[in-house]
């Protein structure tokens, strides 16, 4: 995971958003402010934008500022690359009262995919603009578990992981340095992949396991199997139940046959009892049809009248068909005898009506001659009514065109006032605005201003490059004196190297003995001194580097404000032919001592360092290879002279360093100080007369725009008066026209009136009229339909009655006829009369359900006595048989069948059940032996990676004990350049106390002593090296491996200030070899940090909140 941006909104001290754009930060970059400004609360922001809580036990729901009230929203967003992809997560924290008064808060979050990221930042770093980038909800995330699940799968960390591999808070990242085995090994888990070996060893297990139950199963069941079976008694058993299985056979065919022969008896008497039931049943039946047969007599009877009755039944239903015939022809005669009376009385209205008629005829004609004298007239008084509107519509216009002529008269006399006060406006302002000469006076204090902040800005560089070179001036004396104790340390040891070349009676090239009682030992240490030497030589040029920055900033300080002050007095000469004074005489003194003390400070730096480069030459002049050459020479007095001319060299270097900070101590830094604070007020006082002028400008600004304003307005408002005068003229002529069309009108109405005579309302008269005519027709019409409709109602009236007489005389002889026909058939069929036909006739289908009935009875009557007759000779000389006793000897000999069954398959089973347990035994001793011979080597594999074996030690911690090892071996590196060859971590893979696994012990081995001790037995700034290169060759190990955990970041907080100097030089040096493939942060107050890291976020704390800014010192 690597950071982009990070933007954080009233977030513990910030109340104002505050934006860190890491894009534009060195790959190592410090984060420095006071105590409590808020630096730890950026790495904070940062945890509480990817998981929602805070390292630690710190609290999350407390993350809003206290500098805001106590209602608001705390607020992060941070932008960010994870696995090849940029992502984008938002998070915020509400507090709030609800409606019920209680103060409550509430959590959003929301997490974007960023697409279509360009390329920005730093020109050859890797940084990525994701400003325009579009965002793609990642839909996974909608609650707070699924959010923290995405983030931890996605850069396979934890919280509590992320806080002390790539987050180390203060004393955080030395817990992986001293945690136990079991918690290194939590740890590690997630960094390396051991899923397959856990795999396997889960594999294994689960296959030894499924083996060992197998076998454990067998045996028990074989156990439990020696225990019921007694071997001697076994043999005795088989025989007994072979014997009794035998004669329990023999019994149960004997029952058996027995039984079959009983069931063949029993059927044979079933058959017949059957019989027997059956004569008895037929005996009911022939009895109960004997009893039937009056009823089936009197049937026969019936059915032969209704045959008689059925010949005449036709004729007579024709006869009364002629009835019926006769009897509707007679009710229509009534109906049309009373519609002949009604129409005799109707006649009497028809002659009336007719008479109504022609009075309605007369009026008709006398109401159309009116019609043909008004016709002329209506024309005329149509013409006049369209006269009559005209006018008066010419009437209204008039009035309106009158009204707005008054209208517009009035509005031309307000514009005429209007324009002579614009005019008298524009001109007082343009009178004003040509005298103003604000905009060249303030231009004139702006630059001012510009020289004099440029001044005091170079001046405050001068007071910090000040403080910043003393502080460096000591850093290169220490460091030279340093060097100078190990090269004396060193030419000691060279004694070591003669005395190895002394032998007994030669003489010494020092002193010239021959004897040589006590020459000095080898004490090992001269490789170790050369390290220490180089590593010396390398502080001591990176602080005199240090040094001669701060020297080329002072100097080009001096150099800027002296060109600033020179700015000043020819911007101040070139003022002078216009009359103005822009410095004081006072302000002048200022300047010329304010340049004499940048002159004397420049001369002095310059002397400054020309001490510091013949320090830094002398200390260059001497190398442990050239002393080696003379040596292997064999020049041994010329070495000892070298010598002693080295340290005079040395001495004098000493000398010149110790001078430089006394030469640049004679510059007056308090009278420079009380200069620079007099220019600072005479900014101040100049800051308030630009903002007078400012002032003063946006007042003739707004008299500009007034006046331009009043420019468009009066040239609006003359516009305005020519249109409005064009109007007036064309409402003139519109009144004047009115005023003809009126006398004209006049005339024409008097000429109408004239015509008309006095007549009003033709129109209306005329409509009256037609109304009346169309009305009269209308009463004629239907006095005419009704003469019409009575005519033609009367002649069909006696029509009908013809026809119906015609009709009722032709019925009323055929009845007569078909009567003597149908009495003549009555005496041949010997019935009395057409009563005693309709009584004894029986419908069809009852005649023939009748017939059927006495049918059937004559058949079933003769069956029976069939079947009565054969049976009685069938049973003759038989009795009934006892069906009860059969039954009872058959259930005995089922219940004899059934014991003997059940005891013969009891003892059968008993036998199949000793069989059984034989073979069972045998397979079982067979399986227990087959699963031990072939899962032997499975087991023992399957135990050794479970860490059942002599050193406790399962596969995954053996793996991770190989992983940590190479972690070891990468962190050695550099802890033994921290710790000058003195110190290196060893894996301990001893039994911990209790016999538990282990294998992930860590111990530090001291070369002093040549005994590895614990880790926690180091002191504070022993313990953070090793932290520190245990952590880096953590992130080593994992990027060569290609683990799923990108480490392209790591940030430190604190730490550094239990370091000495050259533990801090050795430490940033390492730090400096990392950068190259991750970003570093450091939160430190260590003052040497922020002179050696240029790139530096400076949080600075106000009343009102923290803020951050980024810096590039130096």
């Amino acid at each position: 995971m690597k950071p982009l941006k990070l933007t954080v909104e009233n977030f513990g001290p910030f109340a104002d958003t505050q934006i860190i754009d890491f894009r534009k930060l060195d790959e190592i970059f410090l984060i420095s402010g006071p105590t409590g400004s808020g630096k730890t609360s950026l790495f904070d922001a940062i945890v509480y934008a990817l998981y929602g809580d805070l390292p630690g036990t710190r609290d999350a729901s407390k993350i809003k500022s206290n500098f805001t009230p106590e209602e608001g929203t705390a607020r992060v967003s941070l932008d960010f690359r994870a696995s090849g992809k940029f992502y984008r997560i938002n998070r915020s924290h509400k507090f709030y009262v609800n409606r019920n008064g209680a103060f409550t808060d509430r959590k959003e979050h929301s997490l974007f995919e960023l697409t279509g990221v360009g390329q920005g930042g730093k020109a050859g770093l890797d940084h990525q603009d994701t400003e325009n980038a579009k965002e793609k909800p990642v839909p996974e995330t909608r609650t707070e578990t699924e959010l923290r699940s995405f983030i931890e799968g996605l850069l396979h960390l934890s919280l509590d992981e992320f806080s002390k591999i790539i987050l180390l808070p203060q004393g955080e990242f030395q817990k992986f340095l001293e945690e136990s085995s079991a918690g290194r090994q939590a740890i590690m888990r997630k960094l390396f992949p051991t899923s397959d070996h856990l795999r396997i060893t889960d594999s294994l297990t689960s296959k030894r396991n499924e083996i060992n139950r197998k076998i454990r199963a067998a045996q028990d069941q074989l156990d439990e199997l020696q225990e019921s079976l007694d071997p001697e008694t076994l043999e005795k058993q088989e025989l007994e139940l072979d014997s009794l299985i035998g004669e329990l056979e023999s019994k149960r065919s004997s029952i058996a046959k027995e039984q079959e022969e009983n069931f063949r008896l029993q059927e044979q008497e079933k058959n017949l009892a059957l019989q027997f039931q059956r004569w008895n049943d037929y005996q009911t039946q022939q009895s109960e049809l004997k009893n039937q047969l009056p009823e089936m007599d009197s049937l026969r009877q019936s059915i032969a009248q209704a045959e008689k009755a059925a010949t005449l039944m036709p004729a007579l239903e024709e006869l009364d068909r002629i009835a019926a015939d006769l009897e509707e022809a007679g009710r229509e005669r009534d109906t049309l005898e009373k519609e002949k009376d009604g129409l005799f009385e109707q006649e009497k209205q028809v002659d009336k009506r007719v008479k109504e008629r022609e009075k309605l005829s007369a009026e008709w004609q006398k109401k159309q001659n009116s019609l043909g004298e008004l016709k002329p007239l209506l024309e005329k008084e149509s013409l006049r009514n369209d006269q009559i509107k005209k006018q008066s519509q010419a009437r209204s216009e008039l009035e309106s065109l009158t009204e707005q002529l008054s209208h517009e008269e009035a509005k031309k006399a307000e514009l005429e006032t209007n324009l002579t006060s614009l005019d008298q406006e524009t001109e007082e302002l343009e009178t004003r605005l040509g005298k103003d000469d604000t905009d060249r006076t303030l231009h004139t204090k702006e630059k001012l201003l510009w020289h004099l902040e440029e001044l005091v800005q170079h001046g405050s560089s001068i007071q910090e490059n000040l403080d910043k070179w003393r502080e460096s001036q000591k850093s290169v004396i220490l460091n030279a004196n340093q060097l100078a104790e190990l090269e004396n340390r060193q030419r000691m040891s060279s004694a070591t190297q003669l005395a190895a070349t002394l032998h007994d009676g030669q003489p010494c090239p020092v002193c010239g003995s021959r004897e040589h009682p006590a020459p000095a030992h080898d004490d090992g240490l001269e490789f170790t001194q050369q390290d220490r030497i180089q590593t010396a030589k390398a502080n001591l040029e990176s602080s005199r580097n240090a040094l001669s920055r701060v020297e080329a900033n002072l100097a080009a300080s001096a150099r800027e404000a002296r060109k600033c002050i020179d700015d000043l007095e020819s911007h101040s000469e070139s003022r002078k032919g216009e009359n103005e004074s822009l410095l004081e005489s006072e302000h002048r003194t200022q300047l010329e001592s304010l340049d004499e003390l940048c002159e004397k400070l420049e001369t002095q730096v310059t002397s400054a360092e020309g001490n510091s480069s013949y320090a830094h030459s002398s200390y260059t002049d001497y190398s442990p290879e050239a002393r080696s050459e003379d040596l292997s020479d064999g020049l041994l007095s010329a070495q000892g002279a070298y010598v002693d001319t080295n340290m005079k060299t040395n001495r004098s270097a000493a000398d010149a360093l110790e001078g430089g900070p006394k030469a640049v101590a004679d510059f007056d830094r308090e009278a420079f100080s009380v200069l620079l604070n007099e220019l600072n007020h005479w900014m101040e006082q100049e800051v308030a007369r630009r903002e007078e002028l400012q002032k003063q400008k946006d007042m003739i600004q707004h008299d500009k725009h007034r006046l331009d304003s009043l420019r468009k307005s009066r040239k609006e408002r003359a516009e305005e008066l020519d249109a409005l005068n064009k109007s007036l003229q064309t409402r003139q002529k519109d009144v004047q026209s009115r005023q003809q069309d009126l006398a004209v009108l006049g005339e024409s109405l008097k000429s109408l009136d004239s015509d008309l005579n006095g007549r009003t309302n033709i129109a209306g008269a005329l409509e009256q009229l037609q109304e009346r005519l169309e009305q009269l027709e209308r009463e004629m019409a239907e006095i005419d339909a009704l003469v019409s409709d009575h005519a033609k109602r009367k002649s069909e009236n006696e029509t009908k009655l013809q026809s119906n007489q015609k009709q009722l005389d032709k019925l009323e002889k055929d009845r007569k006829q078909r009567d003597i026909k149908l009495q003549s058939r009555l005496k041949e069929k010997g019935l009395q009369d057409l009563a005693e036909i309709r009584a004894l006739y029986i419908e069809e289908d009852e005649l023939k359900a009748k017939a059927d009935s006495l049918k059937s009875y004559e058949k079933e009557k003769e069956r029976i006595e069939t079947l009565v007759s054969s049976l009685e000779k069938e049973l003759k000389d038989k009795s009934l048989p006892d069906l009860e006793s059969r039954a009872r000897v058959l259930e005995k000999l089922k219940s004899d069948l059934k014991t003997t069954d059940a005891e013969l398959d009891d003892n059968r089973a008993r036998r199949e059940h000793l069989k059984r347990e034989n073979e069972r035994k045998a397979y079982l001793e067979k399986r227990i032996q087959k699963l031990q011979s072939e899962n032997r080597a499975l087991v023992e594999l399957a135990n050794d990676l479970a860490g059942i074996n002599s050193r406790r030690v399962n596969f995954e911690n053996f793996v991770l004990n190989y992983y940590l090892r190479d972690v070891t071996d990468h962190a050695n590196h550099r802890l033994r350049s921290l710790s000058d060859g003195r110190y290196a971590l060893t894996v301990n893979a001893e039994i911990e106390h209790g016999g538990r696994q282990t294998g992930l012990n860590l111990d530090i081995m001291d070369a002093h002593t040549g005994v590895p001790r614990s880790v926690k037995s180091l002191s504070g700034g022993e313990k953070f090296l090793a932290s520190l290169s245990l952590a880096l060759g953590l992130a080593d190990v994992i990027q060569e491996r290609a683990g799923t955990i990108e480490m392209d970041s790591l940030f430190l907080d604190e730490g550094f200030g239990t370091l000495d100097d050259e533990a801090l030089n050795r430490a940033m040096g390492i730090l400096e070899e990392i950068r190259e493939n991750r970003m570093v942060g450091i939160i430190s107050h260590v003052s040497e940090l922020k002179r050696t890291i240029p790139c530096q976020l400076q949080v600075q704390r106000s009343p009102g909140g923290s803020t951050v800014e980024l810096a590039l010192v130096g």
